[in-house]
């Protein structure tokens, strides 16, 4: 990469709500890309900007004026790019109404322009055996395959927004530090908390100590046991074996399985292959929905110290929002609003989109979404400064010593394994400590569940016969469960990459084996 410079662009439409524009409009065009004429490019000037549609972003907003100021990495505005490293440019749109609107890019620099050689190329992956093209004819074949491919990446390379990113955070990343595919993205993000930052005028963010040690005593904390030390009765491990087998040979999908009661892992095992190899417990699993536990989790930590207020206007924290009451921070969390626009935590101007429709109450939709929980990210870097990644590694992942724990966002990105899920599980069965760690007091820990059995911050209340009214935690599309139940001092864990069409009847037959062989109800919490 030797010559190469990375250049970040800003795009900046202003936080206004779109003019006499019904809802379904309003979304219409937050979903309209601006697009450059190359988002990776060696010029010595930068490259212009327009919507992908001119004539139907004209249709909802009118006519419109598009002008750009750019910042070097070091945030400093700057006309041309003439030094290699990171740029950043703002890019207003500003309808004949007098409204603007925001958006944000990433573009990439580099010195010179870059030599593909197709000839010297190959094919990155293998083809697919749906495409049934024979092996040998691929590999006879190769330089037409690195034809193709090359001109696919050059054509990316101007196309594509993501490249933009994808090329800067490569560019920058030292090797051998960070092997995560999200590392790009984590580059990426981390600059644009910086750059909002100084955009809006804020002030460095205050210090923020969490976790703080626990001075009434060590808290309770994941240690390895037998049965018997965890409160259960003799024959549990068949039992829940013989569960565990039919179920992953039901499914066809590996699965690990963590118990834990009292503190006492008494059962931690994996069943099944991934690809031609055993499940082992050491193997992480996507979690989906689970994710939401810790970005609930993150939440709680900044609430306990009162840096956020639940029923404060999202508007207290992201200045996009100007002086608007509609949309709460208890409102988001607590999964009763969304936009249905799909955008994600991978969106840094999330929130200036969000902004500027203006009616919230007209596009946000009842239920569960990635848009309104990915504003929470936003939340929790605007107070802190700290990009989210690193938050959730220093604040959580790390006390915790969760080292199969990879996460990026705030929805259902994360990757993880079922002891890592089981420490969050006993976090939450102490009511906010763990070992020689505070991370938010008791009665904080209350906010986790909602009434008349909404979902809460978070998490979800999972009451039934089995695992008793007060049982709560979060099932994920991939089929990985977290289920805490304080009844019986119980936390339980699956990992899966995959969900089964009869998961609740073999959920529940590991639930009735594992409670019917507690040995005591009432088994108290160490520490």
């Amino acid at each position: 990469m030797k010559g190469w410079s990375a250049a970040f662009l800003f795009v900046v439409l202003g936080a206004g709500a779109l003019v006499e524009a019904q809802p379904a409009e309003r979304v219409a065009f937050s979903r309209q890309p601006l697009v450059f004429e190359s988002h990776v490019f060696s010029w010595n000037a930068f490259p212009p900007c327009d919507f992908l549609d001119p004539s139907l972003a004209e249709d909802r907003i009118g006519p419109f004026t598009i002008e750009t100021s750019f910042y070097d990495r070091n945030y400093q505005p700057v006309t041309a790019p003439t030094d290699v490293g990171r740029y950043g440019a703002v890019v207003t749109v500003a309808a004949s109404s007098g409204t603007t609107y925001r958006q944000y890019r990433t573009l990439y620099r580099h010195a010179i322009p870059a030599l593909w050689d197709p000839g010297a190329t190959v094919p990155l992956i293998d083809l697919p055996p749906e495409l049934a093209i024979d092996p040998t004819v691929a590999d006879e074949q190769r330089s037409a395959l690195a034809g193709f491919v090359t001109r696919q990446m050059v054509k990316g390379l101007t196309s594509d927004p993501s490249a933009g990113a994808l090329f800067a955070g490569l560019h920058e990343l030292v090797p051998g530090t960070n092997l995560r595919n999200t590392a790009y993205l984590e580059r990426d993000r981390a600059w644009w908390v910086g750059m909002k930052r100084r955009l809006y005028d804020q002030q460095p963010a205050a210090p923020f100590d969490c976790p703080i040690a626990v001075y009434r005593g060590r808290a309770t904390e994941l240690t390895f046991g037998s049965p018997s030390e965890a409160g259960m009765r003799e024959g549990v491990i068949a039992a829940v074996d013989s569960v565990v087998r039919v179920w992953q040979e039901d499914a066809s999908d590996p699965i690990s399985v963590c118990l834990v009661r009292g503190g006492v892992v008494f059962y931690y095992r994996a069943f099944g292959s991934v690809g031609e190899r055993p499940m082992t417990l050491a193997k992480s699993t996507p979690i989906g929905k689970v994710t939401r536990v810790m970005s609930g989790l993150a939440l709680m930590t900044l609430v306990d110290q009162k840096r956020v207020d639940l029923d404060a206007p999202l508007s207290r924290y992201l200045a996009p929002f100007g002086a608007s009451q509609v949309l709460t921070v208890r409102r988001l969390l607590t999964h009763s609003g969304d936009a249905g626009l799909g955008f994600g935590d991978e969106v840094n101007d999330l929130a200036e989109r969000v902004a500027g429709w203006g009616e919230y109450d007209a596009v946000w939709s009842e239920g569960a979404g990635r848009t309104g929980t990915a504003l929470l990210g936003k939340v929790i870097e605007s107070i802190t400064g700290e990009p989210l990644h690193e938050f959730y590694r220093d604040r959580l992942l790390d006390p915790l010593e969760c080292e199969g724990t990879d996460i990026f966002g705030t929805f259902d990105d994360a990757w993880s394994r079922s002891l890592d899920l089981a420490r969050f599980g006993q976090l939450m069965l102490n009511a906010g400590s763990y070992g020689d760690f505070l991370f938010f007091e008791p009665e904080t820990a209350q906010m986790f569940l909602t009434d008349e059995g909404r979902d809460g911050i978070g998490i979800v209340s999972t009451a039934d016969e089995i695992l008793g009214s007060d049982a709560y935690g979060r099932d994920g599309d991939t089929g990985t469960m977290l289920k805490v139940a304080p009844q019986h001092q119980l936390v339980i864990t699956i990992n899966r990459f995959a969900a089964g069409s009869d998961d609740a009847r073999h959920k529940r037959s590991l639930f009735r084996a594992i409670t019917d062989h507690l040995l005591r109800q009432d088994r108290k919490q160490k520490g």
